[in-house]
């Protein structure tokens, strides 16, 4: 009687192991399949971010104003009034600079990133006032070449000049 008992529980150990053996390996081999599919997402992840790559943006604007402005005192106003409307970290990000200003003609170019772009153009649509003087400052076109850029601010003089 004491050797059927040993038997039976060598027996029901033996099928226990071959159990969880077979369920290790099940799960082993979906464990494996899981980290491929992550594998997958994380590769796919790090292409998508190529497509969000930086990139430079040139917004061409105009100013209609019975006023002069000189160039640091309109990049500060479009500075303060992004950081006004998007905070600070965001104007850090887009970093809006005034790097071609005509006085004669009132116009100018602003250099951004593509991803603020839109940010930048809602701001300057936004700014009726630059130093207690009322203004409109209005955003002409946006184009990815600072030489595209300049070609379309002269042609655009050309064009009103014409009429």
């Amino acid at each position: 009687m004491n050797e059927t008992i040993t038997y039976i529980l060598l027996s029901l150990l033996i099928v226990l192991t071959i159990l969880y053996l077979i369920l290790y390996l099940k799960l082993r081999s979906k464990l494996s399949l899981l980290n491929r599919i992550v594998r997958g997402i994380i590769i796919k992840e790090s292409s998508s971010e190529k497509i969000n790559k930086i990139r430079k943006r040139y917004i061409v604007f105009s100013i209609i104003s019975n006023s002069s402005f000189n160039k640091q005192l309109l990049e500060k106003t479009i500075r303060d009034s992004y950081r006004k409307y998007f905070g600070e970290i965001s104007l850090i990000q887009a970093d809006p600079q005034l790097i071609y200003f005509d006085y004669s003609l009132q116009r100018g170019i602003i250099r951004t990133t593509n991803l603020h772009k839109n940010s930048v153009v809602i701001t300057l649509s936004l700014i009726r006032e630059i130093n207690s003087s009322k203004c409109l400052i209005i955003p002409l076109k946006t184009t990815g070449t600072i030489k595209k850029a300049r070609r379309i601010l002269y042609k655009l003089h050309r064009d009103v000049a014409k009429t």
